[in-house]
């Protein structure tokens, strides 16, 4: 992940993939702006919802791989946790793995991508 400060002064993350494309070889090389974070956990329910600062921070930080090593480091994933929570959907995903629970999450993206952008 990278912070980027657009001509605008808007501050974008930006996500980078890894070389690891899994056992079906689906992939690219293709960086993109972040549109969201989706937390996930199994569970005995179906639900979905946002994750506060409060919540989400610990759940959020342990999820990368890379923990920071220095006060700089630790500094500058702070900024990109804290940038990700004030500008982007932070959700948690509770789920049972079935249909129904597919069917959930993308009705609940798209609420999210038609309320961003007032589609």
């Amino acid at each position: 992940m990278k912070l980027e400060r657009r001509d605008d002064s808007h501050i974008c993350i930006y996500v980078h993939p890894t070389s690891w494309n899994g056992k079906e070889n689906i992939g690219n090389k293709i960086s993109a702006p972040l549109g969201g974070v989706i937390y996930l956990e199994q569970g005995d329910q179906n639900s979905i919802d946002g994750l506060s600062v409060h919540n989400g921070i610990l759940p959020v930080y342990k999820q990368f791989i890379v923990l920071p090593d220095t006060e700089e480091e630790i500094r500058s994933l702070s900024r990109i946790i804290e940038t990700m929570f004030r500008n982007y959907p932070v959700l948690k995903y509770i789920n049972l793995g079935n249909d129904e629970s597919t069917i959930l999450l993308r009705n609940r993206i798209n609420e999210i991508i038609e309320e961003r952008y007032e589609i």
